[in-house]
């Protein structure tokens, strides 16, 4: 439809394919400057056959070309864009769009995915976004989301510094997007550079070509397992990553948690700037062609404030090459800087019952440790606590200290 207005409520929509001889726009629903409202829709297995020749297909189950894009509180099963021999230019398997303001709450992506036979543009597993002026991304969760190159347990051998599709969950260029209160699980992606990995690909995110992007009180767990055996080819090339790609490409990571990813390295930044502020890195396994490592950086300028970096089984910083990374006030696996207040020891984290939430238990080093000049009052940890209760702690969850009453009479 074009040049609408429309509110689809309790809608849904299932196995939608066709296969254009152009670029095109949603495999489930096409929209073309609308303005368009979903709520309580669900949209499962759209996409299954994408046309064989090098165009872009945007949203296996919604495209959207300029206007307004609004989805609350819908569910996304198995959707995809992927080439049937050839290749496609991907973007969003579940959800694309490319000039369109868009806003997701409350709803679910699970098993979604963008394939190649080769290697193309674009990407995002679940989300695909270019040159989008404002996306916002509230209360959602993601599952299983992931983008790749070849088929089964093989990946399609990728060589050089351009590689796709790129972000197993989201992918975003040229476009300014938040997502806060979030929670992704066991995304992945598998388009790596066998001959330098230091390049990452997002397995879980990939920000670049400008891009201006707040993540802010996300949590992600175990990213970067494919589900195939550790020897395929698939797997060993598997990334679980957040990675940040050009010189104008801006990223904000503040009261994060990442925990247990499987293959490959946390963060990456080629060339953007970064700024990791109360984020925990905790526990990652030595799999994958960049086992376990926290943060690698190519080129481009990242800071690390109120953090804390541990459990990584290939250390912190796998290499730096290029740029220039700023560490203060920090819990650091690596070592200790007494001049930077980086501290390293054990931080003493704990979970509560079956959650994953890698906590501050009490005498943690963590408590208390925090630069307090970067949050107000009204600030929030990633559990919605405030920050600033007897001073700020490294990590993205501040802990719950009992203060003490003055009765006056």
């Amino acid at each position: 439809a074009t040049s609408s207005k429309e509110l689809f409520d309790g809608v849904t929509i299932e196995n939608g394919s066709y296969n254009p001889p152009q670029d095109s726009y949603g495999q489930g629903v096409a929209l073309y400057e609308w303005d368009a409202t979903f709520t309580n829709c669900t949209f499962k297995n759209n996409g299954l056959f994408a046309c064989s020749s090098l165009f872009l297909v945007c949203g296996g189950a919604i495209g959207a070309q300029g206007g307004t894009l609004r989805i609350y509180d819908c569910t996304f099963d198995d959707n995809s864009v992927h080439s049937a021999g050839a290749n496609v230019k991907s973007l969003g398997g579940a959800v694309g769009a490319t000039g369109a303001t868009v806003i997701i709450e409350g709803s679910q992506f699970n098993r979604n995915y963008v394939q190649m036979a080769h290697s193309a543009q674009y990407g995002g597993g679940a989300l695909g976004f270019s040159n989008c002026p404002s996306i916002d991304i509230v209360r959602t969760l993601f599952t299983t989301n992931y983008s790749r190159t070849g088929q089964g347990t093989l990946q399609y051998p990728t060589d050089g510094k351009i590689t796709a599709p790129c972000g197993g969950t989201v992918y975003a260029a040229n476009s300014v997007i938040r997502i806060c209160d979030s929670v992704l699980k066991g995304g992945w992606n598998n388009s790596s550079q066998t001959s330098d990995p230091r390049f990452g690909r997002g397995g879980t995110m990939y920000f670049s070509s400008g891009s201006t992007a707040i993540v802010e009180r996300v949590a992600f767990y175990g990213c970067g397992n494919s589900g195939f055996e550790d020897s395929s080819s698939c797997a060993k090339n598997s990334f679980g990553s957040i990675d940040v790609h050009g010189a104008k490409t801006l990223l904000k990571l503040y009261n994060v948690l990442v925990a247990d990813t499987g293959f490959g390295h946390v963060l990456g930044n080629n060339g953007g700037t970064i700024d990791v502020r109360n984020c925990t890195f905790a526990n990652s396994s030595a799999r994958g062609i960049l086992p376990g490592c926290g943060f690698v950086q190519v080129s481009g300028f990242t800071t690390f404030r109120n953090s804390i970096v541990w459990g990584m089984a290939g250390g912190f910083e796998y290499e730096s090459n290029g740029g220039e990374v700023d560490i203060a006030y920090c819990l650091n696996q690596d070592g200790a800087d007494a001049e930077n207040q980086v501290i390293c020891t054990d931080p003493m984290l704990y979970s509560a019952g079956s959650a994953l939430e890698y906590r501050p238990a009490k005498g943690s080093p963590c408590i208390g440790a925090g630069d307090p000049t970067l949050w107000t009052r009204d600030d929030i940890d990633l559990a919605g606590n405030r920050r600033r209760i007897g001073g700020v702690d490294l990590g993205c969850y501040q802990s719950e200290r009992k203060g003490f009453r003055v009765i006056v009479r």
